[in-house]
């Protein structure tokens, strides 16, 4: 009922709706302003749970009315028409797919299995659209994996969201097959979090043969020189999943014109926490040290010895933070590299992009960006980079596994072009007969021992300080 502003009584009508920790209002009062429902205010909690209170403010008097609680099913559909989602949409209807109203799809059990989307009675895809949706967990287990999967000729490109019960979060990531076969090129897109909900918000872009899969209206991922048409499927294994929200978007100039207008997501590192805490730990530091940053094989969790093995009368700071990738060097630069004004520089990081599913090729143009942002700003100061040591998780018998054979390659070829870096080789020293020496590494196949450190830390001490050995 719309306003009556003489008599000081204002009628709306309201939804308040909770959906996986994200908060929606919407009003409706049929005047000119909210002639139907429009959403006026959503907020994304990331809580797990909550309940809902009335409460009456002061200077007014309130009479909430008619009010009716909405679940399951019933809030499914309600949510769908305030949206004003596309009800087109359904699935092959199986043992474990159940299309709802509206447009709403439900996968009802964990079996592992995928169905063609469906508009309109056909399976859904094309050559020019926006596809947007949200696919929310509704149940799941360890490793549960809700999937999208891009078909277009012989080419299978997928996308999980991902519940791993060892790190207690979801990640979200893609994988890629070829004419049916294994799927492979494993890349991390969302990495594990304890904020991360049990849904995603996605667009999948098809345009000119490239697809573009968008989370929360960011680009994410970009598969290029697929088929001219591209069908879309939805599956996941370990657990339950609602797939809803379904609209789609075909005119050309509206396709390209979302394309246009894409941008990538501001990285934030999962180790803001530890790079914030290094930062106050040296935010007085005396300038001009050596400064050692990377992955886990420079974390003094692991390089304990540091010290004594490079040289105890030396100016030395150790900053690295195991797990990382160059991503979090580049977001963490102005406080643990260019803090320092270092007048040396050694880091030791890109495996885990490898390990994670980063290309060799996208690795290098991002160790690029950070060497080069080091040399830009210190062009005195000598950097030493130190590839990837021969570990049993990333040396196979006669040489190093696929991805970080690139890597390395890569940056010797980059160091023989770019002679402000120097590069550090532990191969020859670590591997015996072409297999790693074992008394050198952990039990994990990936870190080194105490044995292993000190032929390490030899070479890189003969590479950083040459002035300190007599020929």
């Amino acid at each position: 009922m719309a306003a009556t502003p003489a008599s000081g009584v204002y009628e709306v009508e309201y939804v308040f709706a909770y959906d996986n920790g994200m908060i929606e209002v919407w009003l409706k009062d049929g005047s000119a302003l909210l002639p139907d429902y429009t959403l006026v205010y959503s907020y994304e909690s990331n809580w797990g749970y909550t309940g809902y209170a009335f409460a009456n403010k002061q200077y007014c008097d309130v009479l909430w009315r008619e009010t009716k609680i909405y679940r399951n099913r019933e809030f499914d559909e309600l949510m769908e028409k305030l949206h004003k989602t596309d009800g087109g949409f359904a699935v092959e209807e199986s043992a474990a797919f159940e299309n709802g109203n509206n447009g709403t799809v439900y996968k009802k059990t964990d079996e592992d299995v995928a169905s063609a989307l469906l508009y309109n009675g056909e399976p859904f895809g094309g050559n020019c659209y926006v596809l947007s949706g949200m696919l929310k967990m509704s149940a799941y287990r360890n490793f549960s994996q809700a999937s999208m999967i891009l078909k277009g000729g012989n080419k299978q490109v997928k996308y999980n969201l991902e519940f791993s019960q060892a790190a207690s979060a979801f990640q979200t990531f893609t994988v890629s097959s070829q004419a049916g076969g294994d799927w492979q090129d494993y890349r991390i897109l969302q990495t594990p979090k304890a904020d991360n909900p049990a849904c995603l918000n996605f667009d999948i872009v098809n345009i000119d043969g490239n697809c573009i899969f968008l989370i929360d209206g960011f680009v994410y991922h970009t598969v290029e020189g697929m088929a001219d048409s591209v069908e879309i499927l939805l599956g996941g294994a370990n657990c339950n999943v609602k797939y809803s929200r379904f609209k789609v978007e075909t005119d050309e100039t509206k396709v390209r014109e979302f394309a246009a207008n894409m941008t990538e997501p501001v990285y934030v590192s999962p180790f803001e926490s530890r790079i914030d805490a290094l930062y106050k730990q040296y935010e007085n530091v005396q300038k001009g040290g050596v400064l050692l940053a990377g992955s886990s094989t420079i974390d003094v969790g692991f390089w304990s010895t540091y010290k004594k093995d490079l040289g105890e009368d030396k100016l030395l700071y150790n900053v690295g933070i195991g797990g990382t990738r160059v991503q979090d060097w580049l977001y963490a630069y102005d406080r643990l590299v260019k803090h320092f004004e270092p007048s040396k520089v050694l880091f030791f990081v890109g495996g885990n992009n490898i390990n994670s599913g980063d290309s060799a090729e996208y690795t290098l143009q991002l160790l690029d960006d950070l060497l080069t942002k080091i040399h830009k700003d210190f062009p005195n100061a000598d950097i030493y980079y130190a590839l990837i040591h021969p570990s049993p998780s990333s040396y196979g018998t006669g040489g190093y596994k696929s991805g970080h054979a690139e890597l390395n390659q890569g940056m010797k070829d980059y160091a023989s072009t770019h002679d402000f870096v120097t590069v550090i080789d532990s191969e020859k020293e670590l591997t015996r007969d072409g297999t790693p020496i074992a008394e050198y590494y952990r039990p994990d196949g990936m870190h080194m021992t105490t044995a292993g450190y000190e032929v390490w830390s030899a070479i890189v001490r003969r590479h950083m300080f040459p002035e300190e050995y007599t020929k």
